[in-house]
């Protein structure tokens, strides 16, 4: 064999031996390609349900009672906001997109390169509307954390007790008094004599100007819990403290004043509180302008401020959701 010969030969081998490799990286790449859109499928088949699935919670007065009737209420909130907390880690460790997997052929398989780029596309989609979705369930659970606080604070044994105690100071409407004086107050009348007022006071006291002192402690500090309406915070610290401020002198006066006094001091109490709320409300609309339009006279209470909020969370995330189902 003759040394040009031995050359061509040998090019002829290496030229054999590009083609076959390139010939296994397009299989290898088309491959890689194929295994993906199989992985792909599979995937959407079993988890795109479950992420839409994610922006239909509805929240309930377990997560968010308002009013708090016994200890177990508090203690069901608190399970509940555990769970949504842990709905909203797992979001982000579950449901992930498969990927593409990388290979150094992927240059000799258009098939590839074009799964490459829907992929990216698709794992783009996917990862936004899961942290949205995280970021929306963690949301509802630092407000229900942030609710169940105030509630553990607020609803102590002794306010239970000095409500319970309170009833019992009441005489129900129609009914009628030694003296031969009549309840004519739908909602019931206090007893009559000093002792019964003095015990009003000291029980309304352990209900309601309790209640006013724990919810402002939380609420000047509502930033560090992130709550949704964290904006707000101070509008509803201001108006507990005007309550505060604004009943004192009535409470002062039913202990110790005369029925005029009482009366007087009740009327004005009355007024400074209804102008204590407008600003409030004002305030709040301000403060919180995705839901300004629904905020009335019903909406009192942080617990029906949250849901609102939350609940325009979870009505965007419906809306990203058609971005999940329309993946292809």
């Amino acid at each position: 064999m003759t040394r040009s010969k031995g050359i061509i030969i040998g090019i002829a081998f290496i030229v054999v031996v590009i083609v076959l490799l390139g010939w296994w990286g397009k299989t290898a790449a088309d491959g890689a390609a194929q295994s993906y859109t199989d992985q792909f499928a599979a995937w959407q088949k079993r988890d795109v349900p479950k992420l839409v699935a994610l922006s239909s919670l509805k929240l309930n007065k377990t997560l968010f009672p308002g009013d708090i009737s016994n200890q177990q209420q508090i203690s069901d909130q608190k399970t509940q906001c555990d769970s949504i907390s842990a709905d909203g880690a797992k979001i982000e460790t579950s449901y992930k997109v498969p990927s593409l997997s990388p290979t150094v052929f992927s240059f000799l398989s258009h098939r590839y390169g074009e799964a490459q780029k829907v992929a990216e596309a698709r794992a783009g989609t996917v990862n936004a509307y899961r942290q949205a979705a995280a970021n929306v369930y963690k949301q509802i659970a630092a407000d229900c954390t942030f609710s169940n606080i105030v509630n553990r604070a607020v609803y102590t044994n002794q306010y239970f007790e000095a409500q319970k105690k309170m009833k019992g100071l009441i005489v129900p409407y129609g009914a009628i008094w030694k003296d031969g004086q009549r309840c004519g107050a739908q909602q019931g009348c206090l007893a009559p004599g000093n002792a019964n007022r003095k015990l009003y006071v000291k029980y309304y006291s352990a209900i309601h100007m309790h209640a006013f002192s724990a919810s402002v402690a939380q609420l000047d500090k509502c930033d560090h819990y992130h709550v949704s309406f964290a904006a707000a915070c101070p509008a509803y610290a201001a108006v507990f403290k005007a309550y505060t401020k604004n009943t004192q002198p009535w409470l002062d006066a039913l202990s110790k004043g005369s029925s005029t006094k009482i009366q007087a001091a009740e009327q004005k109490m009355k007024k400074s509180n209804s102008k204590a709320f407008k600003t409030y409300l004002a305030q709040m609309k301000k403060a919180l302008p995705s839901i300004a339009s629904k905020i009335n006279t019903s909406t009192d209470n942080s617990d029906t401020i949250s849901m609102m909020l939350d609940n325009h969370g979870l009505r965007q995330l419906s809306q990203s959701a058609d971005s999940i189902k329309n993946l292809n």
